[in-house]
């Protein structure tokens, strides 16, 4: 099955991508489009690309989706 692409307008703004963030989410978990991607057409802004920082979709320095980091998990402490 080929990929759903969920693309915003030309030279997107903070809430086209975010829009296309959450439509494609949206349709993965109803199961409408299990295959569903956001993308874009065109660069993102600096201020975008803080937003998508800070929400732990891309990393400092890399432009690229992807999932947040699960929270490492705590092992118990060793008895003493």
């Amino acid at each position: 099955m080929l990929p759903f692409y969920v693309i915003g307008h030309k030279n997107p703004d903070t809430d086209a991508i975010c829009s296309a963030i959450g439509y494609a989410a949206l349709l993965r978990a109803v199961g409408e489009e299990p295959k569903a991607i956001a993308a874009r057409c065109g660069e993102i802004s600096s201020r975008t690309k803080w937003v998508l920082e800070r929400a732990g979709l891309i990393s400092r320095g890399r432009d690229a989706q992807r999932r947040p980091r699960r929270p490492r998990r705590r092992l118990p402490a060793r008895p003493r």
